[in-house]
């Protein structure tokens, strides 16, 4: 008795391509994800001249292994603001009490701006990656 297989060839055809299309949709999803972090911190960040809100960014590197996108902000000032727990709420007074010139210090945003929405939303991104990257 012989059996004989036929079609093995074109599954796995098929399996690779519908493998490379998954592959597309996660790299989308976690694209996406990233846009909705990268928004969900604007929402956070200080604002004195706007200057630090208008510099964030996104970017991907897509290799073979995987997607990777960052998200982050280009101000040269963003760091040292992001780590300052006085951020968004000296109310323009110094930690001695003296004033800060008009228009230089920020009464909206608080530091961890663009950490805290990453803890905040870990669950609603990871939903995001998978809504996009689901199995068709």
């Amino acid at each position: 008795m012989t059996i004989h297989i036929r079609g093995q060839k074109q599954v796995i055809t098929n399996l690779n391509r519908e493998i490379k299309k998954l592959k597309l949709r996660s790299n989308a999803g976690i694209f996406k994800a990233g846009l909705y972090l990268l928004a969900e911190s604007k929402k956070q960040t200080p604002v004195v001249s706007g200057f630090l809100r208008n510099s964030g960014y996104i970017a991907s590197d897509y290799k073979t292994k995987g997607a990777s996108v960052y998200v982050g902000y280009h101000a040269i000032y963003a760091a040292k603001t992001h780590e300052n727990p006085r951020t968004g709420k000296t109310e323009g007074k110094s930690p001695s009490g003296q004033k800060y010139p008009p228009n230089s210090w920020s009464a909206v945003g608080k530091w961890k701006f663009l950490e805290d929405p990453l803890k905040e939303n870990a669950a609603r991104l990871l939903s995001i990656i998978k809504s996009v990257a689901r199995i068709k």
